[in-house]
């Protein structure tokens, strides 16, 4: 009701000092019919103009850059050497475990053959530590590079895009050869994308938050 009071008298006032206004002010002579113009129609308001504003998006093709970066090329030729390396050696325990295998056929003092028993289950035991201990130093070792990769990628990405005033740099996988693109693998995936991810992305064009708010808004 205050702020409603304040509202009419201030209105009250205003007419007030027009009708003041308007009654002080001397006549002013009639126009002659000679002088006398149309009466002119409402002004249309021209509309507003939009603004376009340009935003610069990059891409690039993830499959390429891992196949052409000469670190990540050497770094993974270097594990595939170590994977070699620890694959002979698990298979040369293999290969005893099956020498042993063929020696306890033709065995028939049954000491001999439960000393055959225990030393193949000691390799077998061996394979199998030997095998999963690969994994795993495979697995560790894989998992530094991938992260090594990526955060180098992204600080490329970062780089390039201040460089070229890109507001985002997208990651796509596809096909790097002309042989490969003819492949019905990869056509395949083309017809079924993965999304592209970001590598780069300017804060001024995040709305996460405003999608979060518009969400609970509801």
């Amino acid at each position: 009701m205050i702020r409603w009071g304040v509202l009419v008298a201030s209105v009250v006032l205003i007419a007030g000092a027009a009708f003041v206004a308007g009654a002080s002010r001397p006549p002013s002579p009639s126009p002659s019919p000679s002088s006398a113009e149309s009466p002119v129609g409402p002004v249309k308001a021209e509309p507003a103009k939009m603004v376009v504003v340009t935003q610069k998006t990059g891409y690039f093709n993830m499959a390429k850059v891992m196949r052409e970066y000469k670190r990540a090329k050497n770094s993974v030729a270097e594990l595939n050497e170590e994977k070699n390396r620890l694959a002979v050696n698990i298979q040369a325990l293999r290969s005893m475990y099956s020498d042993l295998q063929g020696i306890r056929r033709s065995v028939t003092d049954p000491d001999e053959r439960a000393e055959l028993n225990r030393e193949l289950k000691t390799i077998q035991q061996m394979i199998e530590k030997a095998d999963r201990d690969a994994n795993k130093r495979l697995n560790e070792q894989a998992s530094l590079l991938i992260v090594g990769f990526y955060d180098e990628i992204r600080a490329a990405t970062i780089k390039i895009a201040k460089e070229h005033g890109l507001v985002a740099v997208l990651a796509f996988p596809d096909a790097v050869t002309p042989q490969e693109l003819e492949s019905p693998y990869v056509k395949e995936l083309k017809l079924k994308p993965t999304a592209a991810q970001p590598f780069y992305l300017d804060p001024s064009v995040d709305y996460t938050d405003e999608v979060i708010r518009v969400l609970n808004e509801k």
